[in-house]
């Protein structure tokens, strides 16, 4: 068993190759607060890498994931509970929804909508004729 203590000054452990950090067990870094940064002398213009050949798995009351230009998350996500997004979704590629949609705004499309087969842009009514009357349903 090794131990490292210190008083307010803190450990600092400095290489110009490799830390690497193993055991058999269970590694803890824990901490008022544990930052974890890339680049030379804890700067951020490196690289921060955390492998698994199982599962990773990050806990907290509130979890923040901040990326400058994008986050990427591949192969796929899977999310549960109820979700708010703000701020505009583009989705690239097909849309299936298990479920009913709610819109509280404009739903618009620029090709056509089909609703139970019949399409809004290209359906006929039959039954039109003058006077008062209503056409039958769309074919």
């Amino acid at each position: 068993k090794l131990d490292f203590n210190s008083a307010a000054g803190g450990i600092t452990f400095g290489t110009s190759g490799p830390l690497r950090l193993a055991g058999q067990g269970i590694t803890t870094l824990g901490g008022a607060q544990v930052n974890i940064t890339g680049g030379a002398g804890g700067g951020s213009t490196g690289h921060v890498f955390i492998t698994s050949g199982d599962l990773i798995e990050i806990k907290g009351s509130n979890v923040n994931i901040h990326g400058s230009t994008d986050i990427v998350i591949e192969p796929g996500l899977s999310v549960i509970g109820n979700q708010i997004i703000s701020g505009d979704l583009v989705i690239s590629g097909n849309l299936t929804v298990l479920g009913d949609i709610k819109c509280k705004g404009t739903i618009t499309a620029d090709v056509d909508v089909i609703g139970a087969g019949v399409s809004l842009k290209n359906h006929i009514h039959g039954g039109v004729g003058t006077g008062s009357g209503n056409t039958a349903k769309p074919n």
